[in-house]
């Protein structure tokens, strides 16, 4: 730095005392002011200034300010790249994200569909061997066979009203959803409905005896089922 030399100069001191003032060496400090070096710690930089009688922002006030843009430009380069990598990242793990959460609803509705079917497929069971048993009772011969029969029939029945009521108690399917499976798979239900009289009434009966439904839901949820039917 020609500046530094001149400013030595006019001053009368020695490299040498500048350098013991800045705690560096002759050597280093001769760098410095040739140019050779081109950038110095602060604390060197101050003990320099020191050592010449000036102020450290007058000394190096052009130098500090081209250097401190400089490294304040490199780091914000730094910090806008590194944003936009993680911008690019976080991009990336919500794009994944929609995607694994679009598989898993799937299953989910696919595990649901399949727990519907075993349900049906165990309603439409179930109600099959209670029409069975009613027979086996209607068709008993003495009051032993007629006890035995009965005794089996109730068995199923319960068998089917705890099945239903687990249903209701694991919360995966409303109440519409039960009274479908019920009213599409119990095979009581289809003699019920062209028996021509007192439709609404017999089905509240049997209906009632799995979920509690008051006659107006048993009636809505016909109507709901029924146009569901009709609809394209």
């Amino acid at each position: 730095m020609e500046k530094l030399k001149q400013l030595r100069k006019e001053k009368g001191i020695s490299q040498s005392t500048v350098a013991k003032a800045a705690g560096i060496s002759i050597a280093a400090y001769s760098n410095i002011e040739n140019g050779v070096s081109k950038s110095i710690t602060i604390d060197v930089g101050k003990g320099i200034a020191d050592a010449l009688g000036v102020s450290f922002n007058v000394l190096f006030d052009i130098e500090t300010v081209q250097l401190g843009t400089e490294l304040l430009q490199k780091s914000v380069n730094k910090l806008q790249e590194k944003n936009s990598k993680l911008e690019n990242r976080i991009l990336e793990l919500e794009q994944w994200l929609d995607q694994q959460n679009g598989y898993i609803e799937s299953l989910k509705a696919e595990k649901l569909n399949l727990k519907k079917e075993v349900a049906a497929r165990t309603i439409q069971a179930q109600s099959f061997k209670i029409i069975q048993a009613k027979d086996y009772v209607k068709n008993a011969k003495g009051e032993k066979e007629k006890r035995e029969t009965e005794l089996v029939y109730k068995m199923l029945s319960g068998i089917l009203i705890g099945f239903i009521k687990e249903l209701e108690n694991k919360g995966e399917f409303n109440k519409y959803d039960i009274f479908s499976l019920i009213f599409e798979n119990d095979v009581e239900i289809q003699p019920i409905i062209v028996s021509g009289s007192d439709v609404d009434k017999k089905l509240y009966h049997h209906i009632n005896g799995y979920i509690s439904v008051s006659i107006e839901e048993m009636q809505e949820f016909r109507l709901r089922l029924e146009k569901s039917y009709q609809s394209p």
